[in-house]
């Protein structure tokens, strides 16, 4: 089953509702109608808010990949690791930036339908479908997303990113990740502690969400920074297959299924082809085969990774002076990382004497 499903795509960028955020709209439906109605108006702005941050990263020249919605919120998928400090704030603010205004925008209809504002939270309280209901329940939805993400210095909030922007004008960037995540588990322990005095489930909910969100954050940073000053000559690789572009897939077969391969580097134009694509067999290789990235020996295991990851291939070619000298395969960069850990790991260096 799929961990996500596309809503819709707006601007060049999808908006992708995920698994667990379908069935808990389902449950809330058959719990309180009303409830789930006025709960799917908040994710409309918390896309909205997410779309913000989307579209000034785009401006400023920033890739984005997609736009998640989650139970607990929304999240921005972007390539966001080592920008300039000043474009991270940027970015940041554009939430709850947005998010404030709209908040204006309600208090322009609450006063034009001359509501009654300090009825607002009786009006909340009854929970009546109404169209007071629903515009009170709006600004304060906006009010809410805005001040918490802001002004709550925790990763991923935005208040987090925006702290650790500032943090980056004195420190590295690993240093001011460290500091950041350090902040929000000191804030996720303050949270854990209201919610185990109130009870509150949600808050319970949130402080799981930035706990995992914030270490997440650092330990991408540090496995990236660590990646990016390692070169892909390092993990060369020879184990791989070669195929002729005039070959035929019926001839080549054999010889894959021998050595167990579904992939074999093209030697005429460094294209690959993959053995569980091939619905003609008629074809040769050459006209099966298909583009990839080709990497070189100075780029770094980030740059490496990145790309086999975008191609969603298991290796890609590796030339030097425009031959092919090998290939450099994602597992191999992945247990190269895993091996990095361990032997950071200050149990394992007392073990091993390092």
């Amino acid at each position: 089953m799929k961990s996500s499903y596309k809503l819709f795509t707006l601007f060049g960028i999808d908006v992708d509702m995920h698994i667990s955020f379908i069935f808990f709209i389902l449950f809330l439906f058959l719990l309180n109608a009303t409830f789930a109605v006025l709960l799917s108006i908040v994710f409309v702005f918390v896309t909205l808010h997410e779309y913000s941050h989307s579209l000034v990263a785009k401006k400023l020249g920033i890739k984005v990949h997609r736009i998640v919605l989650l139970p607990i919120g929304g999240m921005a998928v972007m390539n966001i690791k080592r920008i300039k400090p000043a474009k991270e704030i940027i970015i940041s603010l554009a939430g709850p930036m947005f998010n404030f205004l709209m908040c204006y925008f309600f208090i322009g209809i609450i006063y034009a339908f001359r509501l009654p504002f300090e009825n607002a939270f009786d009006v909340i309280k009854q929970m009546h479908l109404t169209f007071p209901l629903i515009i009170y329940y709006s600004f304060y939805a906006n009010f809410v997303l805005g001040v918490f993400n802001l002004f709550l210095p925790a990763f991923p909030l935005d208040g987090g990113r925006i702290f650790r922007g500032l943090l980056e004008f004195k420190f590295d960037i690993e240093k001011a990740t460290l500091i950041a995540k350090n902040v929000s588990i000191a804030i996720v322990l303050l949270m854990l502690l209201y919610s185990l005095f109130r009870f509150d489930i949600w808050i319970l909910l949130i402080a799981g969400f930035i706990y995992f969100g914030a270490n997440a954050e650092y330990n991408s940073l540090v496995d990236s920074l660590y990646l990016s000053k390692v070169n892909v000559k390092s993990l060369l690789s020879h184990d791989f297959l070669v195929a002729s572009e005039k070959e035929r897939i019926s001839e080549a077969i054999g010889k894959m299924q021998e050595y167990n391969r579904n992939y074999a580097v093209v030697e005429e134009n460094l294209k690959l082809f993959d053995l569980s694509r091939i619905k003609n067999f008629n074809q040769t290789i050459g006209e099966a085969s298909f583009k990839v990235p080709v990497l070189h020996l100075n780029n770094s295991l980030e740059t490496a990774l990145k790309k086999i990851t975008y191609t969603g291939v298991p290796f890609l070619p590796v030339v030097d002076k425009g031959e092919l000298v090998g290939v450099v395969k994602s597992s191999d960069i992945l247990n190269f990382e895993k091996m990095a850990k361990l032997l950071k790991n200050k149990y394992v260096k007392r073990v091993l004497k390092l």
